[in-house]
């Protein structure tokens, strides 16, 4: 009797297969974006086959994809066709054009809230405590002119991650300079907004703002939003009770907005308030009146009650 025998490859892929499985990955975001009887591949399951490709493809034309593919265990890896689920899934399936569309899909519904969607079923599924959750922005550079024909900055159109942030349903990212954290003046750039639980730094939102975005407007913003967002998302239940960030966070309008909101707050006040510099000054000499952290005996501090 003709035996014959094939092998497949899962490398690393194994465990956010693993991981997608348990979380209901695929499910979420095709209750998201809906399920066309005509595909072979749901949007969740393209969506999950571009995160596999990110993991070991990333220099690559989206042309070479299959390639990717080639000997893996899709059924392992992204499950049966819904559509037809006696289908013997192929790299083929995943070819240029359906990754595409699938992008093209993300930026209609918002890159920022597709995420969210599986950030939240991701934190309730493996019980992630949000009792505060940090905020900070950064900076990515581009090389390119990314200019139109009159020289202004090109833009990219998405759906808002906040409903009522834009008139019109879509908001606009331009790469353009700014200030650049990471010193590379001559590049355009993005700014990128990144909320992280308390608990493991396990990332719950992200948002992509023009590349000239101001720190201090990005994060009234989030505050201002954070509920309504959330409550947008179905995730209500992960509004934290604690918001922590830099000291960018320390402006007037902000704090306003915090309290208009109901939302506590920490963050460092910054070196440009006088006070914070006499502090510091007084700190330093005052060097026997240290005192030793209960929680954690690594840190050291003082105290000091200023009132206006």
């Amino acid at each position: 009797m003709d035996v014959s025998v094939s092998s497949v490859r899962l490398d690393h892929l194994g465990l956010p297969a693993v991981m997608a499985h348990e979380i209901g990955f695929v499910d979420e975001l095709d209750a998201l974006a809906g399920v066309d009887p005509r595909e072979t591949l749901s949007f969740g399951q393209t969506v999950l086959a571009m995160v596999h490709n990110a993991l070991g493809f990333t220099s690559k034309p989206l042309y070479m994809s299959p390639e990717f593919f080639k000997r893996r265990d899709l059924k392992f890896l992204l499950g049966s066709s819904k559509s037809q689920p006696d289908l013997v899934l192929t790299p083929a399936h995943l070819n240029e054009h359906k990754l595409g569309r699938t992008l093209d899909r993300i930026a209609e519904l918002g890159p920022d809230r597709v995420f969210l969607k599986v950030a939240a079923r991701a934190f309730r599924q493996q019980n992630v405590a949000v009792p505060q959750i940090h905020l900070d922005t950064t900076t990515h550079s581009f090389h390119g002119r990314f200019e139109d024909e009159d020289g202004n900055p090109k833009g990219a159109d998405f759906a808002p991650l906040d409903p009522d942030s834009a008139a019109d349903g879509m908001v606009e990212v331009f790469l353009t300079e700014g200030y650049s954290k990471d010193y590379r003046l001559h590049c355009k750039q993005v700014v990128h907004e990144l909320l992280v639980s308390g608990d493991g730094d396990v990332p719950l939102l992200f948002k992509a703002h023009s590349g000239n975005a101001s720190d201090v407007v990005v994060m009234r913003e989030r505050m201002d939003n954070l509920k309504r967002c959330l409550a947008a998302a179905g995730a209500d239940d992960l509004m934290p009770k604690l918001l922590d960030a830099d000291c960018k966070l320390y402006s007037k309008d902000t704090l306003l907005h915090a309290a208009r909101e109901g939302t506590r707050w920490v963050t460092r006040v910054p070196d440009t308030v006088t006070e914070v510099g006499k502090c510091i000054e007084s700190a330093l000499l005052g060097r026997g009146l240290w005192k030793t952290s209960q929680s954690d005996k690594r840190f050291s501090f003082q105290a000091f009650d200023l009132t206006k």
